[in-house]
């Protein structure tokens, strides 16, 4: 997901704030990352997105992986005024918000 968010936010002039705590997962990948299920993707798209993402110090290396992971729904990652969430409301949808958009460089920072 984090990549498909530096490439949303890179030469934008804005930053992405997100948190961790609100972004979906399914059940037990904590314990499936600590296992070792880890694609090679995740840890290349980590070490690309050094320096372009500010991981608050909670944020476990489980957690990192986690949202650079290929596989995530970062093609589903899009933006939304706050007035906008209502019609995903109303049409039924389902969403999480994870964060939002600030004025800022083009980063994302992890909470």
């Amino acid at each position: 997901m984090l990549g498909h968010a530096h490439n949303m936010v890179k030469g934008s002039g804005v930053d992405f704030e997100i948190k961790k705590g609100d972004v979906p997962v399914l059940d037990r990948v904590d314990e499936m990352i600590d296992a070792g299920m880890v694609s090679e993707g995740a840890y290349n798209n980590l070490k690309f997105l050094e320096g372009k993402v500010e991981f608050s110090k909670d944020i476990s290396e489980a957690g990192r992986l986690l949202l650079s992971d290929p596989q995530t729904s970062g093609g589903l990652l899009i933006t939304a005024k706050e007035d906008g969430i209502k019609v995903f409301e109303d049409a039924g949808i389902f969403f999480s918000v994870i964060g939002r958009v600030v004025k800022g460089s083009g980063k994302i920072i992890v909470r």
